[in-house]
């Protein structure tokens, strides 16, 4: 089992799109089937936001105005998540030392959650999009088209 470098850290979300955030996952308390609510846990949320900040090359983003919703020990549950965040981490600062530092890789990973997380609930809360569910697989398969496609 891999080792979390980031369990005794905290993880946050942005305040400004909280509502929403709870309204998309399910441990919130909500009733809404998957097609509402698509994530399971704010965790999910959070990780989907990451990657997609990465798969857009999102500028990392400041916000102080967040809330903890939970500690990094839950990133052990799914250990590809910790590994995932190294290697955007090495991958973005070039320096194999960012690794032997776990605070300053976890606030590379929440910036970019930031950055990404108002442009992922806008695709969730689309008003032409009745489901949620699939205005976010609608964003998958077109992140996933583009990656897929080849140069002529």
């Amino acid at each position: 089992m891999i080792a979390n470098p980031f369990a005794s850290f905290d993880l946050f979300l942005p305040n400004a799109h909280k509502e929403k955030i709870d309204k998309f996952t399910k441990t919130s308390g909500r009733k809404e089937g998957a097609l509402i609510s698509p994530f399971p846990r704010q965790i999910d949320f959070w990780f989907s936001a990451f990657l997609f900040g990465v798969a857009k090359n999102l500028a990392p983003a400041d916000d102080r105005d967040s809330y903890k919703f939970i500690q990094g020990t839950i990133l052990s549950t799914d250990p590809y998540r910790i590994a995932t965040i190294q290697l955007v981490a090495l991958g973005r600062a070039g320096d194999p030392s960012v690794l032997t530092e776990p605070k300053k890789m976890l606030d590379m990973a929440s910036r970019i959650v930031f950055a990404a997380t108002p442009f992922l609930v806008s695709v969730l809360d689309d008003p032409e999009e009745d489901k949620p569910l699939w205005a976010l697989l609608g964003l998958y398969e077109t992140l996933s088209a583009k990656k897929l496609s080849t140069p002529k």
